[in-house]
């Protein structure tokens, strides 16, 4: 008989939870089989090809000393296979399903690796308390709301936070501290 792990070691709880992907790619997978569109060989052919095609330094003739030049190799063959040409191109490929929070951080990295200047944390404060300062007076609160976020995200950054996570943990205490 087969039952779902009870035991709570983090290990354990990952392993799940890849379970779950699992289960999601074979599931889509035999739904997109029986609508005759992919099956599962076409998957597992999609991300081999995508392993081989932009690993060119593991399966071609680009060398990478260390991480981050595999990274960098990894990004040029990206961007020529999806034919991102542009910084436009390249920013808004960031997928848009993202949640709004972790989009913005990707997409400020993103803008940081292609060259713009990335916030320090007083630059970001700055902009904080532009944004903050704007919405006070009632200029254009929905647009200055949102570059307010956006500056928070760019100040998460610049602390060395990772700002979906930051978030998560601050709703979970405000859950905890209404729930007494």
């Amino acid at each position: 008989i087969l039952v779902a792990s009870t035991e709570l070691h983090p290990y354990a709880m990952f392993a799940n939870e890849l379970g779950d992907v699992l289960l999601q790619v074979a599931f889509h997978a035999k739904i997109a089989s029986e609508r005759g569109a992919f099956d599962i060989d076409k998957v597992l052919y999609e991300v081999c090809t995508k392993l081989i095609t932009r690993h060119t330094h593991v399966f071609g003739d680009d060398t990478a000393s260390d991480a981050a030049s595999a990274l960098g190799t990894w990004e040029k063959n990206k961007k020529k296979e999806k034919n991102l040409d542009t910084a436009y191109d390249v920013l808004n490929d960031v997928p848009h399903h993202l949640p709004a929070l972790m989009r913005a951080e990707k997409v400020q990295k993103k803008a940081q690796s292609l060259g713009v200047e990335e916030y320090s944390e007083e630059k970001a404060l700055r902009s904080c308390e532009t944004y903050l300062n704007e919405i006070k007076e009632h200029n254009s609160p929905a647009e200055n709301y949102r570059k307010l976020l956006f500056s928070v995200t760019a100040l998460g950054r610049a602390l060395g936070l990772t700002p979906e996570t930051e978030l998560a943990a601050e709703t979970n205490s405000f859950i905890v501290s209404k729930a007494k």
